[in-house]
């Protein structure tokens, strides 16, 4: 399974969503979205929630199974 940050983009991919559209539903910065794609910064359980719900796909397709 795919890191965080790159089941995201692969997910904006699919839905033809943007930085800067997922910054703006975050109330972020084009370059914060930036980096947390990148996996410069973490991203918050809240930011992961609203990510899921933007891009209309479940949580659990963003996450890696740690076990």
């Amino acid at each position: 399974m795919a890191d965080t940050p790159t089941a995201i983009r692969e997910a904006m991919s699919s839905s033809g969503v943007t930085q800067i559209a997922l910054a703006e539903r975050l109330g972020l910065t084009q370059p914060a979205v930036s980096a947390r794609l990148a996996g410069r910064t973490p991203i918050t359980v809240d930011e992961l929630r609203t990510i899921a719900a933007f891009l209309n796909v479940p949580v659990a397709d963003l996450v890696t199974d740690a076990a």
